[in-house]
């Protein structure tokens, strides 16, 4: 079917939809699709930046936990640290002394931490009756193998084989693994001994421009997320220590 309009002769079909009409709805359709795609293409990538911005938040408070616990159990002992890396005592345990004990190799121990003390790993520092301290190698642990009597009676204790001998009078140890802490490879890593680092958070950091620094308060982690274009950078104030 076929009329004139101004002068023009459209095409209609049997419904009475001309061609350019068709032509007209199919181009507002596609600008809909296209203003849809838009839209959700713009909330994808908002959806994305607000995950970033909380994952490095999350980043930042892991570091604040981790680190900070690490802080107090050093106490007053020292940190190695560069921009990229902590090199500490990462102290997981403390154990008492049996009061009677003679020194030597051989210590009657009981103890106490985060975990129990291996051999595989860690250290061990003593601490003197006088407030000398003194490092050790952990060679063994023998479990439930010493008696000590004290003034609760007698208890079973923990029989410490070290590698250098200790002198009577020793009150306290406390053994440790050492580890370092890295902002490496897009992550806070954490690195036993000379084992691999192994990721403590997302790789959502931008390195090596993250960072530790000391101030005279204190280390800081400065940190920055991967996006530069919403980039937010997170100051972690860790505590006193001492490069």
């Amino acid at each position: 079917m076929r009329r004139r309009v101004d002068g023009i002769t459209v095409a209609r079909d049997a419904d009475g939809v001309s061609v350019l009409e068709a032509v007209v709805a199919l181009l507002l359709g596609f600008l809909l699709i296209a203003l849809i795609l838009s839209v959700l293409s713009r909330q994808r990538e908002t959806v994305a930046v607000l995950g970033e911005r909380a994952e490095a938040l999350a980043t930042g408070r892991t570091v604040r936990t981790l680190l900070r616990r690490e802080a107090r159990a050093m106490g007053m002992d020292a940190w190695g640290f560069s921009s990229d890396s902590l090199s500490i005592r990462a102290f997981r345990g403390m154990g008492t002394v049996c009061p009677h004990a003679a020194g030597g190799l051989v210590v009657p121990v009981t103890s106490r931490g985060v975990r129990g003390p291996d051999p595989s790993k860690d250290s061990v520092m003593v601490v003197t009756a006088e407030g000398a301290v003194l490092y050790r190698g952990l060679m063994r642990v023998q479990g439930g193998a010493g008696v000590c009597v004290v003034a609760g009676g007698a208890g079973s204790w923990d029989v410490w084989t070290v590698s250098d001998t200790v002198p009577p009078g020793v009150i306290l140890v406390r053994y440790f693994e050492r580890g370092s802490y890295h902002l490496s490879v897009s992550a806070l890593r954490y690195r036993r001994g000379r084992a691999g680092r192994q990721p403590l958070t997302p790789e959502t950091l931008r390195t090596p421009e993250s960072r530790f620094t000391h101030g005279g308060v204190g280390l800081h982690a400065h940190l920055l997320p991967k996006r530069r274009s919403t980039a937010v950078p997170v100051d972690v104030f860790i505590g006193r220590g001492g490069p």
